[in-house]
């Protein structure tokens, strides 16, 4: 069995098992999660309710008021975002990304809404996994010439995974 060291900014040294993907101990992964979760100026959504995180990635993206660049960074989890007023708008210049392709989940409160509208330029979503829209469209690209990307995105069990009108 193969162990690497990680070494993190708060001075910890952390035992990895690269044979199963998994840390040895609950210590482990809150040291890392920490040690991710001090990226300067991002924006954090956690299910554990850290103090300065939010706990949907709509409350986050609304707390965004200038078109500067900006990330937000999702720690692993299933998220129930709330679309039933309408999908959740990916602002420009707005990175959301997952700690971890393949960890992070969106599903939707109500399936038979959009769940994500892009309408600015420069939307990108990285490494998170879209499930159960069955009844409109995962992605809703507002006009075609928007520059949006979606870097390493999986979508299941959606109607519709990306329409772009």
């Amino acid at each position: 069995m193969s162990r690497y060291i990680v070494s993190t900014p708060v001075s910890k040294q952390i035992p990895f098992d690269n044979t199963s993907n998994d840390f040895n101990s609950t210590e482990a992964q809150s040291a890392v999660e920490e040690a991710v979760f001090r990226l300067k100026d991002a924006i954090y959504v956690n299910k554990q309710d850290y103090p300065g995180h939010f706990l949907t990635l709509k409350e986050a993206l609304a707390s965004i008021s200038n078109t500067d660049p900006r990330v937000v960074l999702i720690a692993p989890g299933v998220y129930v975002e709330d679309n039933s007023t309408g999908p959740i708008e990916l602002p420009p210049n707005v990175t959301v990304r997952a700690v971890g392709n393949g960890s992070v989940f969106f599903e939707p409160q109500d399936p038979n809404q959009d769940l994500f509208i892009v309408n600015g330029a420069n939307g990108r979503l990285q490494g998170v996994a879209i499930r159960n829209v069955t009844g409109a469209s995962a992605i809703h690209v507002a006009m075609a010439s928007t520059v949006a990307a979606f870097d390493f995105i999986t979508i299941q069990n959606c109607k519709i995974p990306i329409r772009v009108i």
